[in-house]
């Protein structure tokens, strides 16, 4: 069915004229002169020319054909407005060359695995605005036997102080186990847990 050749549409008109012929010559033997057997041939096949356009419109791609008028139309545009082309061409090089330093930036920061042992095997449960004890996080561990552990960190503001001015800065507070279940290797010493 790929391979077969499509049908023009002059062999698709001669068609339509014989069937009308052989209505005509039915009508003509039923007693009806030969203008009104032709006629009356034509008001039983229907619209002829609306039967050509869904035959044409059946053969073709629609969106194949306006894509091929407006690709021929934006080039004698482009033929006709140099200047206009240039500057279009000129913009939509910066735009896909800052598109893609920003998904280069934006896949880097937000899209790489996290340089943690095993990431993919990790789980966040997070309680928004919610504190857990400890005795309850560990009530939580021995419950929950699908993990293989379990650890847990909250953030709060804290003044560093030292030699010179105190600086202000968010800090971490985790549980004993958290280097371990984020598999964090010491850059020296080692991590003891309690």
């Amino acid at each position: 069915m790929l391979g077969r050749k499509k049908r023009s549409l002059s062999d698709f008109s001669s068609e339509i004229q014989s069937h009308i012929d052989l209505a005509a010559d039915e009508f003509r033997e039923e007693g009806l002169d030969d203008r009104e057997a032709h006629y009356a041939a034509l008001r039983q096949f229907g619209n002829v020319t609306s039967a050509k356009e869904r035959f044409y419109e059946a053969g073709r791609w629609r969106w194949l054909d306006a894509l091929r008028r407006d690709l021929r139309f934006a080039g004698r545009m482009m033929r006709k407005e140099p200047g206009s082309t240039m500057a279009i061409l000129l913009t939509l090089a910066l735009a896909v060359g800052v598109t893609t330093a920003i998904f280069s930036l934006v896949n880097a920061l937000l899209f790489t695995n996290l340089p943690y042992r095993d990431p993919e095997r990790l789980a966040l449960l997070s309680g928004i605005g919610k504190t857990v004890s400890y005795g309850a996080l560990e009530s939580f561990k021995h419950q929950a036997t699908m993990f293989e552990d379990v650890a847990a960190w909250t953030t709060t503001e804290a003044n560093l102080l030292g030699a010179g001015e105190p600086i202000h800065s968010v800090v971490a507070q985790v549980t004993a186990n958290f280097p371990s279940v984020m598999g964090a290797i010491p850059e020296a010493g080692r991590i003891r847990e309690f």
